[in-house]
């Protein structure tokens, strides 16, 4: 009897403290504010790799050492161009990040390889229909994560290499991994040397997903061995970085999505692909928390959507050939 007591005495305690803790965690709120009800018949391959930026949709579709071909879709969801990237060299190309211009244009970061642990990395521009292509060289800096901001200018995240090696005698371990460069592709300001970040430092840069808007940038890193999303506010150029959204090093917890809006509301997309599940979650600055956001259902789909950008004060979600955009209330 006596340790019957204990016990419910131990599970009304624990049954307090949970909901006081759900009473004090932060609520989040997403509020619909319109859509696209059909977006275009593609691939559904190509569908999961859809994006919402500068106002359209847009689908890349990579092959292995080959340039990559650009869809763009408009706001009601309507194919509208399809853009082939050439190749101007006979090497092999490869792709790293893309992202999308007021224009329509299609920014995307990559490298030329011409032969093993010889790469030449660059950032290029392909307009909508494909008939405008430039190439701009950016040895030795690599620029791996790639984000326009509202104003079309273009950062990057990336570090320096010689010979794919980042600890070359030859590399400036000064040289800045973020940078700032206006429309055309020229430099305006770096920031951040590479020697404060070791190898797996630089692992998470090049395996994140980036963001950027009028007045600050953010990525999150890699899940294994605990995320982190680090924001830097470009008025002052200062870093914070708050814990990731799972605790679970696992890697099938996948970071998919990730996106702000010009407020500053930050939202991440997680996969659990043992079982498969994804997470939505918007970051709660006060705490310094990750708080779990139940995405309104749209049409049929069974799955949760999967944040696929931001519009203005608004997330981006996607759920099958629906898509939705959400104000954030917190």
């Amino acid at each position: 009897m006596k340790f019957k007591g204990i016990a419910l005495f131990c599970s009304c305690v624990f049954a307090f403290t949970w909901i006081l803790a759900k009473a004090e965690a932060p609520a989040v709120q997403l509020v619909r504010q319109g859509g696209t009800n059909r977006i275009n018949s593609l691939d559904e391959q190509l569908h999961r790799s859809m994006r919402w930026s500068h106002g359209a949709y847009f689908v890349t579709d990579k092959i292995g050492g080959q340039p990559p071909v650009v869809y763009s879709l408009n706001r009601e969801g309507v194919w509208t161009t399809t853009a082939h990237f050439q190749n101007p060299q006979p090497t092999q190309f490869d792709s790293f990040s893309f992202d999308r211009q007021s224009n329509g244009t299609i920014v995307l970061s990559g490298q030329f390889e011409t032969a093993p642990r010889a790469a030449s990395p660059f950032l290029a521009w392909i307009s909508s229909d494909g008939n405008n292509q430039r190439i701009v060289p950016t040895e030795p800096y690599f620029p791996y994560r790639v984000a326009v901001a509202p104003d079309d200018t273009i950062w990057t995240l990336g570090y320096e290499m010689m010979n794919m090696n980042d600890m070359d005698p030859a590399v400036n371990q000064e040289a800045h991994i973020l940078r700032h460069f206006d429309g055309a592709g020229k430099l305006i300001e770096s920031a951040f040397p590479q020697s404060q970040f070791n190898n797996y430092g630089r692992f998470r840069l090049a395996h994140s997903l980036f963001t950027a808007t009028r007045d600050r940038v953010g990525w999150y890193g890699p899940q294994q061995e605990g995320a982190t999303y680090t924001e830097i506010s470009l008025d002052t150029m200062t870093m914070k970085v708050y814990p990731g959204a799972s605790s679970d090093p696992s890697k099938s917890k996948l970071p998919v999505g990730l996106a702000m809006t010009d407020s500053g509301a930050v939202s991440i997309s997680i996969n659990d692909h043992s079982p498969s599940i994804r997470t939505n979650y918007v970051l709660h600055r006060a705490s310094s928390t990750w708080v779990p956001v139940s995405v309104p259902p749209m049409g049929d789909w069974k799955y949760t959507p999967l944040l696929i950008g931001s519009d203005g004060d608004n997330l981006v979600f996607q759920a099958g050939r629906e898509a939705g955009f959400f104000s954030v209330l917190q």
